[in-house]
Order: structure tokens, then sequence, then C-alpha cells
């Protein structure tokens, strides 16, 4: 039953990857242009915050509830 859920948020992770390399592509991987006033300063420190807990939260349903229902879906 959760398969469908599942296969979606795995689809949905596939897309966050995507959108993070672009974001590491446009920020020249979050690297302040010289001279960057103190908003462009909080505005890349805050997007690196929510890259890695973004990054963290997908690991974690890829390493610990993925895992799981794949463990009960191979059981049976």
């Amino acid at each position: 039953m959760a398969l469908g859920p599942i296969s979606v948020m795995r689809a949905e992770h596939e897309g966050h990857d995507s959108a993070l390399a672009r974001l590491d592509a446009l920020t020249n991987k979050l690297s302040l242009p010289d001279g960057a006033c103190n908003t462009w300063c909080k505005l890349y420190d805050q997007v690196g915050v929510f890259r890695e807990d973004l990054k963290e939260h997908i690991a974690l349903e890829n390493s610990v509830l993925f895992a799981r229902i794949d463990g009960l879906t191979a059981q049976g």
C-alpha cells in the first residue's frame, strides 16, 4: 500500500537532486561574488542551511524509511 507514495517520494528526491545541482551551478557552489553586501551574505548562508537540511532529509528517508519499506516488500 505504501509503494505508490514511496515511488512518488523517490521521484521527488531525484528532482530535488537536480534542483540542488542547478542551484550549485547558479551560485558557483554558494561562492559569494566580490563585494557582496550583508544581504547577499545572509541569503547565501541561509540557502546553504536549507541545502544541507534538504540533503539530510533525503538521505534519512532513503536510508531509513525507504529501506524499511523495501525490506517489508521483499519479505512478502
